[in-house]
């Protein structure tokens, strides 16, 4: 008897995952997630125009097919069933942590789970939206992200009240030298941020600080970026940040 349940374990357990491994309809977005982990969960950025992400089950076996499956079934229903075009899709089977497995008389063991992914954008084709037009339109969402990012660099600049490190900063500062040479060098005003790094190096009570600054001291001077290059400087500050002459 003992026996005849091992075998049926040995046998069921497996067979039930892989069955997993298949194509779900569960909406992550709306209902969350579920237990075998597998769904959909879209984003509408235009009318007609879809960002989304779909995921298998997961199982002992899986395939991509099965992502496939459930990102067309809701492309399709999303498109009314007048067809899409895809474009900057990434498909790919993720492997999680072994998940273990006890049987009865036997003990356990541990099998990986896997699980297809498929992201990407599309649109319908009865829509407004052409492919060249959407990626037209991801590209200038793109700039402005970056702009607003960059504008938030320059604000925090300016609300640090310090363009310079060329004074020592009050102890009550909420600043530091490394902070505002790092925005001064994506704002690419190295001279300033080069006397900013060099006093972080020197005076930041933070291993980490000292480090990038260091590091950062060899980029400029590698690359000449307010100064004439200089490998063998460069090469002093890289040792200084921990990495190796080579």
């Amino acid at each position: 008897m003992a026996y005849s349940k091992q075998l049926i374990q040995a046998v069921l357990i497996p067979c039930i995952l892989i069955f997993c491994a298949c194509s779900s309809n569960h909406n992550l977005k709306e209902d969350g997630t579920n237990l075998l982990g597998g769904g959909y969960s879209e984003e509408m950025i235009l009318p007609g125009f879809y960002k989304m992400s779909a995921l298998s089950n997961r199982g002992l076996i899986v395939t991509q097919s099965a992502a496939e499956k459930t990102w067309r079934k809701r492309a399709e229903a999303l498109c009314n069933g007048n067809g899409y075009h895809e474009f900057k899709v990434d498909s790919r089977i993720n492997s999680s942590e072994a998940m273990p497995i006890h049987l009865i008389n036997v003990g356990s063991f541990y099998l990986n789970e896997h699980q297809a992914s498929k992201t990407g954008y599309f649109v319908c084709i009865n829509s407004n939206v052409t492919v060249s037009s959407a990626k037209d339109y991801l590209i200038k969402q793109q700039k402005e992200a970056d702009e607003k990012i960059a504008q938030r660099k320059r604000e925090f600049i300016a609300s640090l009240k310090y363009t310079s490190c060329e004074s020592i900063l009050p102890s009550n500062s909420d600043a530091s030298y490394f902070q505002i040479g790092k925005e001064l060098y994506k704002a690419r005003k190295f001279n300033e941020a080069r006397i900013c790094f060099h006093k972080a190096s020197i005076a930041s009570k933070s291993k980490t600080d000292r480090d990038e600054s260091n590091f950062h001291l060899g980029m400029i001077y590698e690359l000449g970026q307010g100064v004439p290059s200089d490998i063998d400087q460069a090469k002093i500050f890289y040792a200084k940040a921990g990495m190796s002459n080579d």
